[in-house]
């Protein structure tokens, strides 16, 4: 980190009283997300917080932004050599999970687990178009078998579908090895001319279009797993 601070502060003069921000792009196709996370420098000192547990495997383009505080503009960039990262195939304690996830949930889907999550905030009203956040964490127990995907609805009076995808997102559960552990963060969309409300978010896991039903432990509760009320407002005129 020393190279790469004496880099920075000869490229940037002012780099002391500057912070930056540390984006990792993939590099591949499986993935277009980007990773972004805020770092401070004090007393010449440039560390960087430990990354999400569950990243997919795959090689990683870091790009380091330098910004101003005072106002929160750009400053300058500098993109460093790729990196490669392996998938941690132990399971995170749960003091770890509970710190980076909302809520820790440990539901079984046969051979999958879903650790935890993060659900769209409560408390926000989201509008007709706009993206829904959702973050998901999973496992797989055992080698997974057949292609596994995951939809999400909102339900009311009516049920809306808001998003379709494979577990794992682009870095697909036949690329998994045993134990893996996954991070997801999947495109859920709210439908133009949904009508204002509260939802209830809900999620459905099919393996080669059957439904898996989940539990916890030898527990069965269900196929569809409750992941938390979303608000949505009546749309803003253009």
């Amino acid at each position: 980190m020393q190279v790469l601070y004496s880099g920075l502060a000869s490229k940037f003069p002012a780099f002391t009283a500057l912070m930056t921000s540390l984006a990792l792009s993939r590099t591949s196709s499986l993935s277009s997300g980007v990773i972004s996370t805020i770092v401070s420098l004090s007393n010449r000192r440039f560390q960087f917080p430990a990354l999400p547990t569950g990243l997919p495997s795959g090689d990683y383009r870091p790009l380091v932004i330098v910004y101003d505080p005072a106002d929160g503009s750009e400053r300058g960039r500098l993109l460093l050599a790729p990196v490669a990262l392996q998938g941690n195939p132990i399971r995170p304690p749960r003091r770890a999970l509970e710190a980076s996830l909302a809520s820790t949930v440990y539901a079984r889907f046969g051979d999958l687990e879903l650790l935890g999550f993060t659900p769209p905030d409560p408390t926000v009203t989201y509008q007709p178009g706009e993206q829904l956040p959702l973050t998901l964490l999973w496992q797989s127990l055992d080698e997974l078998r057949g292609e596994l995907r995951a939809e999400w609805r909102l339900e009311a009076v009516v049920d809306t579908l808001v998003g379709v995808e494979a577990v794992g997102g682009m870095f697909q559960t036949s690329r998994w090895r045993e134990g893996q552990v996954v991070r997801q963060w999947p495109v859920l969309v709210l439908p133009d001319g949904i009508p204002a409300g509260t939802y209830l978010l809900r999620m459905r896991l099919t393996r080669d279009g059957q439904p898996v039903p989940w539990g916890r432990g030898f527990l069965p509760l269900g196929s569809d797993l409750d992941l938390g009320p979303v608000v949505v407002g009546i749309p803003t005129p253009g």
